[in-house]
């Protein structure tokens, strides 16, 4: 492994890391809140949504957007490794660039 990828993997997982706390943190905040006001929210009336809209739940806009997400980064990933092929230096005469 290089020298390079050695500092990407290392900062790669102290960035997990620093992340999934945060996450942890955010998500025993919304645990807490859900405790506290969930009871008081579900007594008050629900807004009104006009007939014929489909409003999606929460799980399917995640599962739309990373799915999104996803294909955006694989079409990416894509792109950047032709551009890393095109600029690769040969390391040997192929039939195609061998001069006559």
């Amino acid at each position: 492994m290089s020298q390079y990828e050695e500092f990407l993997t290392d900062l790669g997982n102290r960035m997990t890391e620093g992340l999934e706390r945060f996450q942890e943190f955010q998500l025993e905040q919304i645990r807490n809140w859900q405790t506290t006001f969930g009871q008081m929210a579900s007594a008050m009336p629900a807004p009104q949504v006009p007939e014929g809209v489909d409003i999606p739940s929460f799980d399917s806009v995640v599962k739309a957007n990373f799915s999104f997400a996803e294909r955006m980064l694989e079409n990416q990933r894509k792109f950047a490794m032709t551009v890393s092929e095109a600029l690769a230096t040969p390391t040997e005469e192929t039939e195609e660039t061998k001069e006559d």
